[in-house]
C-alpha cells in the first residue's frame, strides 16, 4: 500500500505539472522528485544509513522492474544523476548559496544542462548551464532537489576531493538494456503490421484498414462516446422503470 501511495504521488505530480505547464518542471526534475521520495521514505524517515547506489534503493528498484520496464528514457534520466559518496556537508564558501551551505549533498548531475538557464543562454558555454542536486538538510531533517548554476556546482564539487561525477558507474544497466530491447521489438512489430497492411491487395482488407485508421486516430473519443451512450441508456431504462412503477401505483390506488 505504501508503495502504491508513493507511486500515485509521483504520477499525480507529473500529471499536475503537465496539465498546468509549470515552467520550473522538467522531466529531469521529476526524476529528482522520485529519488527524493525514495530516499526520504526508505532511509531518512526510518533513520537507516544512506544508500551508496541507486540500485540499493527499494522504490527505485521497483520502478526499474515494473514502471520503467519499457521506458529506457527513465533510466537515462536516472543516470544523469549520481550519488555522492557519504553525502558530504557543503561548506560555507564564497559562491555557495547560504541556504545550501550546511546541507549534505546526496546526488548531483553528471554534467551541466540548460533545463533552467536564463533566456538567451549559450549552449557552447557551460557557465550558462547548471546541475540538479539533491540535498539533505539537518534542521528540519528533509530532502529537497533543486537546480544550481554551473559555477556554484563546480565550487561545491571542488570541496569533494577525488570525486568526478562524470566518471561514476551507471545504475540498472541490465534493466535499461531490457527496456530498449522491448521498445525495439515493439516498434518492429508495429512496423511489420504496417508493411503487411501496405502490401495487401485485398479490397476488403483495405476497407477494414481505412476504417480502423479512422477509429484509431480518435480511439479515446470513441471510448468516451460509447461510455456516455451506455450511461444514457441505463438512465433512460431506470427512468422508464420508475414511470411504470408509478403508473401501477396510481392505478391500484384508483
Amino acid at each position: 500500500m505504501k508503495r502504491l501511495l508513493l507511486l500515485s504521488y509521483v504520477i499525480f505530480h507529473q500529471f499536475v505539472s503537465f496539465a498546468f505547464s509549470y515552467t520550473e518542471t522538467t522531466s529531469a526534475m521529476q526524476m529528482c522528485r522520485t529519488i527524493e521520495i525514495a530516499l526520504y521514505d526508505d532511509f531518512i524517515l526510518p533513520g537507516k544509513p544512506l544508500p551508496w547506489s541507486f540500485e540499493n534503493m527499494p522504490f527505485l528498484r521497483e520502478c526499474a522492474e515494473h514502471q520503467w520496464a519499457e521506458s529506457p528514457h527513465e533510466f537515462e534520466l536516472l543516470n544523469d544523476l549520481v550519488i555522492v559518496p557519504s553525502a558530504p556537508t557543503i561548506k560555507k564558501e564564497q559562491g555557495i548559496s547560504l541556504n545550501r551551505a550546511g546541507s549534505r549533498l546526496f546526488a548531483i548531475s553528471r554534467t551541466w544542462n540548460f533545463d533552467h538557464s536564463k533566456n538567451g543562454f549559450d549552449r557552447s558555454n557551460p557557465r550558462d548551464g547548471g546541475r540538479f542536486v539533491i540535498l539533505i538538510s539537518e534542521n528540519p531533517l528533509s530532502v529537497a532537489p533543486s537546480w544550481i548554476s554551473e559555477q556554484e556546482a563546480r565550487i561545491t564539487l571542488n570541496q569533494i576531493v577525488g570525486f568526478d561525477p562524470a566518471k561514476q558507474p551507471r545504475s540498472f544497466d541490465d534493466f535499461e538494456k531490457n527496456a530498449r530491447t522491448k521498445v525495439t521489438e515493439k516498434e518492429a512489430r508495429v512496423e511489420n503490421t504496417r508493411k503487411m497492411g501496405r502490401n495487401s491487395t485485398r479490397p476488403n482488407l483495405r476497407t477494414r484498414n481505412s476504417s480502423s485508421t479512422i477509429f484509431g486516430n480518435h480511439g479515446e473519443l470513441w471510448i468516451i462516446a460509447a461510455f456516455m451512450v451506455l450511461v444514457l441508456l441505463i438512465l433512460l431504462a431506470i427512468r422508464q422503470r420508475r414511470r411504470l412503477q408509478t403508473g401501477r401505483k396510481w392505478s391500484s390506488e384508483g
